[in-house]
């Protein structure tokens, strides 16, 4: 590819690319500084040379300043060749799990979560939820894709209500909002709601300041990571993300010790930032406003009880992943970009473990304690009463977590209604004070449904489209059918 094939959407033909995603600076050279010859130094705050008589005019490094102009031009071009070859996903992917262990696919969903905001016919954003204990890496991973985020479209911070609502004005269309530990109040949930129920839209929020109406305008297509600890979240707005559960097995923590280990031994390889930049530098070269078509979406099926917006969650991760990989999909005569069933096998690698509730629980919307006793204890059982002594002993548990997985949590951080929410589980007490669990294995399965995952029929070469079916019919009703 020519190098003039690696200029960023919407860049003037004369234009050198720009650094990732930012803004001219506002003390970049205007027309009229060029038309007198030079900058003007008022932009800088500063006075003229002329008022400045006897002081030595400071000196610029230029030797260093080309040689990050050519470090910056190498990365671009870096960047483009990689997206361009239809490499985008999984060099973002490989950057972040050279930073972060295990956790791939929070690590994709992530990304994913963001390349989606580029799209202009998704149903809902791809909103992220990531739980689990303290101290095991929720944090780190969202940190570490957060990296590869140019920073414009990053916001991560704690807020207020309605904090965002008068923020919107310096909040881009498409960026990322980025919760650590802080659950959403109930008029913050409200928001969340109204503003997600159309992401392609803006939402108007209607106020009084000094006694006069002023409306505020949330940007569109902006996406929400959430990091709770040991928490579901709120219940409104569970059922329009995706929930996450971080490894915290033994084996994943001794993988975290080893590469801690080697950084530690090797501080020059943890402050080699080349790859996160490329990473970052490729989000430019996508083009904000795509639509994509899912050609196969009539053969994606699930369970009859699957919510429809974890349909319409699949279906965003699969154009996400069409929008990453356009420059090797194909085309529509509108210019489309045409997901391919690579797509769909990529959204469903992210989407089925947790439906399955192994990664997540996108279809009980748990914690990970109450995932593994519904799933690991529970589920395999039949109808009848388990002591609380035996569900720890079994799971590892202590009593307190026991105890928070089954009656749930509810503070300024935390947001859980706990296990006894599940149609078939009640929670009971002898007259000795002895806890157990009532198990109604009937009425679980018949709310739960069967399948939990997403599939792609294959196309039979006996199926007949729409289009033949309606023509049989009607020429059944004339008579014409033999």
């Amino acid at each position: 590819m020519s190098e003039a094939e690696c200029i960023p959407p919407g860049t003037p033909p004369d234009a050198s690319p720009k650094s990732p995603e930012s803004p001219a600076s506002p003390n970049s050279p205007t027309p009229q500084d060029a038309a007198s010859g030079g900058m003007n130094l008022a932009n800088f705050g500063g006075t003229s040379c002329s008022a400045q008589e006897g002081r030595a005019v400071p000196q610029l490094d230029i030797s260093a300043a080309e040689k990050q102009s050519e470090e910056e031009k190498n990365q671009d071009e870096e960047a483009c060749r990689i997206y361009e070859s239809g490499q985008a996903f999984e060099y973002m992917t490989n950057t972040c799990l050279k930073l972060h262990v295990d956790d791939e696919n929070i690590i994709r969903a992530l990304i994913l979560s963001y390349a989606g905001t580029f799209i202009a016919n998704n149903e809902l954003g791809i909103n992220i939820r990531i739980s689990g204990e303290a101290g095991i890496g929720k944090t780190h991973v969202a940190n570490t894709v957060a990296k590869i985020v140019p920073p414009d479209y990053m916001l991560a911070a704690r807020f207020s209500d309605k904090a965002l609502l008068y923020m919107c004005e310096d909040l881009k269309p498409g960026s990322v909002i980025y919760y650590d530990d802080q659950a959403l109040s109930e008029q913050a949930a409200e928001i969340m709601k109204a503003q997600t129920s159309d992401i392609n839209k803006p939402f108007i929020y209607h106020t009084v300041a000094n006694g006069k109406h002023e409306p505020l305008i949330f940007p569109p297509l902006c996406v929400r990571w959430f990091v709770l600890c040991n928490s579901t979240g709120d219940e409104q707005t569970a059922d329009r993300e995706l929930s996450f559960f971080v490894d915290n097995s033994f084996a994943h923590q001794q993988r975290v010790k080893k590469l801690k280990a080697f950084l530690s031994m090797n501080p020059s390889v943890q402050r080699d930032t080349t790859a996160v930049d490329t990473a970052r530098r490729i989000w430019k070269y996508i083009p904000r406003g795509t639509i994509v078509q899912i050609p196969f979406a009539d053969r994606i099926e699930s369970d009859g009880s699957e919510p429809l917006r974890n349909l319409a969650l699949f279906e965003s991760l699969i154009r996400a992943s069409a929008v990453l990989h356009a420059p090797v999909r194909e085309r529509t005569a509108e210019g489309y970009v045409v997901a391919s069933e690579e797509d769909f096998e990529i959204a469903a690698k992210i989407m089925n473990p947790i439906l399955k509730g192994v990664q997540g629980s996108q279809k009980h919307k748990l914690t990970k304690n109450q995932e593994r006793i519904l799933t690991e204890f529970l589920e395999p059982k039949e109808s009848s009463y388990y002591l609380f002594k035996d569900i720890r002993d079994a799971l590892n548990l202590s009593e307190a977590q026991l105890s928070q997985a089954v009656n749930g949590r509810y503070d300024t951080t935390h947001h859980s209604d706990g296990l006894l929410k599940i149609p078939g589980i009640a929670a009971r007490q002898d007259k000795d004070g002895i806890k157990y669990l009532e198990w109604d294995a009937e009425s679980y399965r018949r709310w739960n449904g069967s399948k939990a995952y997403f599939i792609l029929r294959p196309v039979s070469e006996e199926s007949e489209s729409e289009e033949q079916v309606f023509e049989k019919k009607g020429k059944v009703i004339m008579g014409l059918h033999r």
